[in-house]
Order: C-alpha cells, then structure tokens, then sequence
C-alpha cells in the first residue's frame, strides 16, 4: 500500500526540514494503526531529482521517529555526487533512475562564481577606462546568479550540437562481459554533455588528468569547448586543484583566449577564472607565460585585455611590465597600453607642470622660475635657501623625465634619445648645485644659464615637453585649423585611400557657431591623434552623407563634428556620420587604451536622437585641459 504525503514544491535554501503541524498530523494519521497501516508497511518517498539529499533524510529520520517503517526513496536524477557501488544497488533502499556526478557551485556565501565576479566588480570601479567598465558589467549580466523558474535560458553557455568529425567517443567506468573486465564507451551528441562527462571523470575516479589531455586535443579546432571544460573544472574544483594543475589549465586558456577575434560569453569566462588568480600562482603565471606570450602576440580582444589586467593587479610592485628600452616593437607596445598598465603617467605630467609651469603667467608664477630668477641675481647673495629649493625642483624634473624615458611610447613627439640627453643635462646640472650646497657658494652665471635652459625663448626644455603634451586652443578657428591639421594630413588621406580605394576623402565639416575668448591648453599627444585618424578611418561605412542644422544654419558633409566646452576639466570633440549600420563595435586599439590612461576617453556608438529616422555613427573624443588633475 502506498500513500501521497505531501509534496514540496518550494525551493531550498539550505535551511533544515521544518513541516508544518499540519502535515505531521496527517503522516501520523496515516501511519497510525488506526490507519489499518501495519509495521511492516512500505513507504516510497519519490522524487525528480535530488541534488544533496538532504530533505530525503530529513524526511526519513521523522517517519523513523513514528514508528518501524519499511522506507525506500526513488528519484529520476541523482546529483548528490555520492559513489554508488554496483553490487550493492539491489540491497539500497534508494533507487535512481539516473546518476549525473557533477557537483554544484554552491550556494550564494560560498559560490566561487559569485566570488569571482565580487572580485571583477572592484576592479571595475578602480578602472578610468569606460569600454572596460562597460564590459565588465556585461560579465556580470552573463555569469551572475538567475531566477532558475524565468531567467535560466540568460547567459552562460548554449549547449550545441557536436560537429560530425569530432572524436564523441566517451570511456567511463567497467564492465564484466563474462569473460573480462573492460571500459563502457557511449556516444555524446553535445557540447554540455560532452563537457559533463569529462567532469564525472574529475568526480568519480578522480582522474583531472582527462579534462587537460582532451582540452588540448581539441583546443585549436574547437576552441570555445576547450575553454567550457577547462573553465568548468577550475571553477568546480577549485579548491580540489594544486598548484601546478591550476598553473597548467590558465595556460592552457591563456594560450587559447589571445587568439579570440571577438569578445563572447566565453572569453568573459576566462576573465572570471583568472579574477581567482591571487597569491602566487598570478606571479608565477606572469613570468612563465604572459611575460614572453605579451612580446609576440598582440592582444585582439576588450575581454582578454580585461582578464590579463586582473592577473597584473595581484603583481608586487617589482614584477610590474616595464617598457625599459623604448622604442619596443609595435606588439609589445600594444599590449602594454591594453592591459592598463601605464597609470601613473598623466600624474607625472602634472607633477612636471606644476613644478615648471604650463605657460604665460602661470609659467612665471612657478616656484622653479622664481627661484632660478631670483638666483641669477647677484644682489641675492649666497641665497643657500634658495639654491637647495632649485635641487629639489631639479630632482623632481629629473624624477619626471625618468619616467618620460620608460615610458617614452607616450610621447612620440619627442625621440627617446632627446629624452636621455636631458637626463644627462639635468644629472650634471644637479650635481653642480650639490657642490654649491657642500661650499656654501653660487656661480650666478651658471643659474642664469640655467634658467635659459628651462625658460628660454628658443627650444626651452619646459617648452619642448609643453609642446608634446598640450595643444593651444585659443578661439573657435585656432581649434578648427589644429583639428584640420590634424585629421587632414597625407598620412591619414593616404591610409583611408588604402583602405577605401573606391571612395573619395570624406568632406569633414565643423559645425560650431559659438565663439570664445578665453584660452585652453588641452592634452593632445601621438595616441589622441591617432583616434583622430581612426574616427576617420572608419567613416567608410557611411551612405549618402549628413545633413545638421544649428541655431538656424544647416551644414552637410561626410562627417560633420563639433566640440563641447561645457565641463570645466574636459573638451569633448564629437563626430557624426550617417550609416546603415545599428550595431556598430569600436574594437580594441592601444590609441584608445592610452587616451583612456590620462583620463580621456574615446567612444563610438550608434545615435538615433541626433536626426530622426536615420541612423548616426557618433563618435567621441573627451580630453583633459591643463586644469585636469590626476590622483597620485
């Protein structure tokens, strides 16, 4: 005789069996004698699927409670990963009908996903790149906790369908055909199973071996599967893995992520599993492969510049990626402004400028120029207080120009060997103030050649290193004619020829109609003109031309831009192209990346609120003025 209790239909939290008195009344009526219910009776507790059990034990641990049962559980799908011994599955009392040893992730306090994803969420909030910031919050859209009832089909990864030629041959376990012992092989059709059956293996006959060799195997063909099962042992097992076997599964995604054209739910999983990267092993995997891996493959993807940069952020200060000997090659230089990790540059730039002065007035109200001023006087005397403030300013100089020279692909304005020569210049003009100091002396002479050397009228070093920083823009047409001068030159002509022969150069035409007096002194190096060029460039998808109109003028071009004044820190330059394309994609370039470092930004995106019914390619270059300060 069987009977049906209850059914639970509410989800589980993790929390103990707790029936209502309701419910205990109604077991205890049934199973009592009155009942017509003996003691020997059996009672079948039936489920779908049982993930850890522990409601079944629960359940039978209160009918114990009652009295002497007979109680046998059968379910479609055991998940609770417990080794079943196949000679004692006719004495058990639980019945499965099928057995999936894949364990779970966990629950939300301690899910390695979740974990990982917090750790990706800081990074993001430090980040001053906003495709990154962007991006990462897609990763958490993708791989984040769902409603299991309405959103489960979200995110993740689709299983699919497995291409004839692959190898679905699986082996699993042993069979006794009478004769001897051999391995069972079945067929898998899909991607998830396929991936599945690799972790059993993980699980059962702890063999992790499997998921590495056959990952490798099929790494170059399939890719995007590689990384499914890698990345799902990682995160599965993560506490389970040693050293060298989570050493070897980043690799091995290392190996396969760089090679990725385009960001998908896949290479946002990689990231995810390298935000798990703490400790040594980020140090070790730095050195080992992405040191070397850096020199010769150029990073293609917003994802993979994203994951390398979470591994970087766990380095010690001694194992940062140094650019020591520019000019490096154009792979290295690259990566290294895609991985984020040139921060402090902007701030050096500030610090230099500080100390020496932008221009005009603020140049001879500098603490530098009134000391050198002063010094050149001879009515000042020995003045030793003022000749230990010019040290110090000259070391922050050299402090300054140190930094320009290990990072000298910031400013190519300026050649690497002109920078060394200042060095040199600064060291042998520091060392002569030293000996002034130690003698308690001044050669008036020396600091008035000094202060011709910072602030001469002919190629000063303030303004030579001004100059390959900042623009002058000083009215309406100053800016017009440097943003022609610079958008208009052979070298882009010559590239957009190249890259569009059929189509003739795009007519670019300001569509400005307010004027200024006032005079800025905006950040504008090699990189942010090359977004210049770039946004150029890409106007070869545009259709028949754009047509605006401001304050009652109407201007048409190929590409119509203006600037934007508004913010007090920034200038914005924003270019607008009709195209026919709604879903238009900036793809990474280590121009943007480096805009991005000095706390600008470079941004191209589909508008439909700029002319109605038409789709606008708008593109957006913001760059810091003088006034702009970076924290240290």
């Amino acid at each position: 005789m069987c009977y049906c209790l209850f059914h639970f239909f509410e989800e589980s939290q993790g929390l103990p069996l707790r029936l209502t008195p309701s419910s205990v009344s109604r077991i205890i009526s049934l199973l009592s004698p009155s009942a017509g219910i003996d003691k020997v009776a059996r009672i079948v507790i039936f489920d779908d699927d049982i993930v850890e059990g522990k409601y079944v034990y629960e359940l039978k641990s209160l009918i114990f409670s009652l009295g002497d049962f007979d109680v046998v559980s059968i379910c479609l799908l055991d998940r609770t990963s417990r080794v079943v011994y196949h000679n004692n599955i006719s004495k058990s009392n639980n019945h499965r009908f099928w057995k999936f040893d894949v364990p779970p992730l966990g629950r939300d306090s301690g899910c390695i996903l979740c974990e990982s994803i917090k750790i990706v969420n800081q990074f993001s909030n430090q980040q001053k790149y906003t495709s990154y910031r962007n991006r990462t919050k897609i990763w958490t859209k993708i791989w984040g906790a769902r409603d299991i009832y309405t959103d489960w089909g979200e995110g993740g990864l689709n299983s699919e369908m497995l291409p004839n030629n692959f190898n679905n041959k699986v082996s699993i376990g042993i069979k006794y055909d009478g004769n001897e012992h051999s391995k069972e092989k079945f067929y898998i059709f899909r991607t998830s199973s396929f991936t599945s059956s690799l972790i059993e293996l993980s699980r059962v006959p702890m063999r992790f071996d499997v998921c590495l060799s056959r990952a490798k195997k099929i790494k170059k063909m399939y890719p995007q599967l590689a990384i499914e099962i890698l990345a799902t042992q990682y995160l599965l097992f993560f506490d389970k893995l040693s050293f060298d076997e989570k050493f070897y599964r980043l690799s091995l995604m290392i190996d396969i992520g760089i090679l990725f054209e385009c960001d998908s739910n896949c290479s946002a999983l990689i990231g995810l599993c390298f935000a798990l990267c703490e400790g040594p092993i980020s140090s070790y995997l730095w050195k080992k492969k992405i040191s070397k891996l850096l020199k010769i493959i150029k990073i293609k993807t917003i994802d993979f510049a994203i994951s390398l940069s979470l591994i970087y952020g766990f380095l010690n200060e001694n194992e940062m990626f140094h650019l020591v000997h520019p000019p490096v090659n154009e792979i290295e230089t690259h990566n290294f402004l895609m991985i984020g990790v040139e921060k402090s540059h902007y701030y050096n730039v500030n610090v230099f400028f500080n100390c020496v002065g932008l221009h005009g007035a603020e140049r001879h109200l500098s603490p530098f120029y009134l000391c050198l001023y002063n010094l050149k006087d001879e009515a000042t005397g020995v003045a030793l207080h003022l000749i230990v403030q010019v040290m110090h300013y000259v070391q922050i100089i050299l402090k300054c120009l140190e930094a320009f020279s290990v990072n000298g692909i910031m400013i190519h304005h300026i050649e690497n060997d002109c920078i060394t020569s200042d060095i040199a210049d600064v060291k042998i003009q520091l060392a002569t103030i030293r000996k002034f100091i130690d003698c308690k002396t001044a050669d008036h002479m020396f600091f008035e050649d000094l202060h011709q050397y910072y602030y001469g009228m002919n190629n000063c070093l303030s303004k030579k290193y001004r100059d390959a920083f900042y623009v002058k823009l000083c009215n309406k047409e100053k800016i017009f004619s440097i943003l022609h001068r610079v958008i208009l030159t052979d070298s882009c002509k010559q590239k957009y020829t190249l890259q569009y022969p059929e189509q003739p150069f795009p007519t670019i035409i300001p569509i400005n109609t307010t004027n200024w007096n006032a005079d800025y002194y905006v950040y504008m190096d090699y990189f942010a003109i090359t977004c210049f060029h770039d946004i150029i460039l890409n106007t070869g998808y545009r259709t028949d031309g754009l047509c605006l109109e401001r304050n009652g003028t109407f201007f048409h071009g190929d590409v119509l831009w203006e600037i934007d004044m508004d913010t007090p820190d920034f200038i914005a330059f924003h270019f607008y192209n009709k195209t026919s394309n709604c879903r238009i994609k900036l793809s990474p370039k280590s121009s943007i990346c480096a805009v991005a470092r000095v706390g600008g930004e470079c941004n191209t995106f589909s508008d439909f609120s700029v002319l109605p019914g038409a789709i606008v390619a708008h593109s957006i270059i913001k760059l810091p003025l003088s006034t702009f300060k970076m924290e240290a």
